[in-house]
């Protein structure tokens, strides 16, 4: 059975399950954001056509909040569940984004990093930013994720890298290892 009914471009990088209700997903493709609302079955474009969306998160407590990161053309955030898009440029000085991680206990914190950005952190939901590469020596990161158990323990995987740590909300890194390799997602399991 095939289910990309609506999609336009197959070259999908993302799909994610809305948390609250599983009827509904989304995936970034090469020609913007989709929506299905029947898991998948059916597809139509959200509000965001640009091309190149790498990544697109869901806000932890409020479902209608998104993120998209995009290949040159930076980062986009809808707060209505995909039907209008904002450009997010405050403070970012990239273009080319591949992942964006939402503090899982603190939905106002967020990171993102891409095509050598290193990582960049927001502190008030997304509507501006600022680098913390304080100790990261490889700024191509493909992928961030952040401690579900302590806010403040972050990590960032590179390409050819290996993988950083964070212990102080983002401020400094250090590499945990895996130098030479291509870190692509980084998924933390709580104890």
């Amino acid at each position: 059975m095939e289910c990309n009914n609506g999609i336009q471009e197959k070259f999908t990088s993302t799909v994610i399950i809305d948390h609250t209700n599983s009827n509904i997903l989304f995936c970034s493709t090469e020609d913007g954001v989709y929506r299905s609302e029947d898991r998948g079955n059916s597809w139509r474009r959200t509000g965001l056509s640009v091309g190149g969306v790498r990544v697109v998160v869901q806000q932890p407590k409020d479902p209608n909040v998104l993120f998209a990161g995009t290949d040159e053309n930076g980062i986009y955030v809808t707060r209505n569940g995909g039907r209008y898009w904002e450009k997010v440029e405050a403070g970012l000085d990239h273009s080319t984004f591949y992942t964006i991680a939402f503090d899982p206990s603190n939905p106002e914190v967020l990171y993102a990093g891409g095509y050598v950005t290193g990582v960049y952190k927001s502190a008030d939901g997304g509507r501006s930013w600022k680098r913390t590469n304080n100790g990261i020596t490889n700024l191509n990161v493909h992928s961030i994720a952040v401690d579900p158990t302590n806010s403040n323990r972050v990590y960032a995987g590179t390409i050819w890298g290996g993988v950083f740590e964070s212990v102080d909300g983002g401020d400094s890194w250090h590499n945990v290892g895996l130098n030479g390799s291509e870190v692509w997602s980084i998924t933390v399991q709580p104890f």
